[in-house]
């Protein structure tokens, strides 16, 4: 495999996979890298700008800095060199052949044509398509752990974690705000909010819309069976914030939204159900209380 940094220089996920890497470790190499992935993962990225601004005093960074050869082959050894070169929007093919062991590339193949972007070659070098049978056969549950595989995607909207935190909070704010004046509202009127005001999920939106950190659609059973692709928002640690399954004409428009920062008002996110980890009382979800 070609060195990830012979042509360019190492990602922030590449300095804590060797800053991490244990070489008189039993495991195998990918069980290795995943478990590695996974905590870089979890970090969030207040965890992960940490520990940038901690190398980077170090000067890992710094123009001319290289890694030694060692380091190099490593990275090169526990995952191709295509995988550091990932660029959004992505598509992830996780379904492969059918119950009869029956390839499922032609119908793979209709359902990328039907959607001008991800039909159209990127930028030499770039990859935005992935599809290997050995490296992406998550099936229908687990697509997830391809941010243990590409933690690279975390990083497509390129936020701060300062950004980012100011970003949530001013939303939070804004939603608590909203949701105390319509209980005021309601109550000068006479009704109730279990039945007359704005669903959770609709009043707290903009915290899911703030929160998200990158988009990703999914070719996975149901997509090659149904042509509807799962398509999914997701924060800082890789949880899905909402999901929908939407048809791969769809996708070019949805896209418009994003480049334009407004797919919270594309009839998809709308009709999108909220991921576990921000459903009431989930790990992010509400009930929020003002800072």
């Amino acid at each position: 495999m070609e060195s990830p940094t012979a042509s360019t220089p190492p990602h922030v996920a590449d300095l804590f996979l060797l800053d991490r890497w244990d070489y008189s470790s039993v495991l195998p190499l990918a069980e290795q890298r995943a478990s590695i992935f996974a905590e870089f993962v979890r970090m969030g990225s207040r965890g992960r700008q940490t520990f940038e601004d901690h190398i980077r005093a170090q000067g890992a960074f710094r123009p001319g800095s290289s890694l030694s050869s060692a380091d190099q082959a490593l990275l090169a050894s526990v995952r191709p060199s295509s995988e550091r070169m990932i660029s959004a929007p992505s598509w992830l093919r996780t379904y492969y052949r059918d119950h009869d062991g029956n390839s499922t590339d032609a119908a793979h193949e209709a359902l990328k044509k039907s959607t001008e972007e991800f039909y159209q070659p990127h930028p030499e070098g770039m990859t935005h398509v992935l599809d290997d049978a050995m490296l992406y056969d998550y099936g229908p549950e687990d697509w997830q752990r391809i941010f243990t595989r590409i933690p690279e995607l975390l990083f497509e909207k390129n936020f701060t974690a300062d950004y980012y935190e100011q970003r949530k909070a001013r939303a939070v704010e804004a939603a608590i705000e909203a949701d105390e004046e319509e209980d005021a509202e309601l109550e000068e009127q006479g009704y109730t909010k279990s039945e007359d005001g704005l669903h959770w999920s609709e009043m707290f939106q903009g915290v899911q819309h703030a929160s998200a950190v990158g988009e990703i659609w999914i070719a996975d059973e149901e997509a090659i069976n149904s042509g509807k692709l799962l398509m999914a928002w997701f924060d800082d640690c890789g949880r899905v914030i909402r999901w929908v399954r939407m048809p791969g004409e769809d996708i070019d428009g949805m896209l418009g939204r994003i480049f334009e920062v407004s797919d919270n008002e594309h009839g998809a996110w709308r009709v999108a159900e909220v991921g576990p980890d921000y459903d009431w009382d989930g790990i992010c979800g509400p009930p929020y209380r003002s800072s």
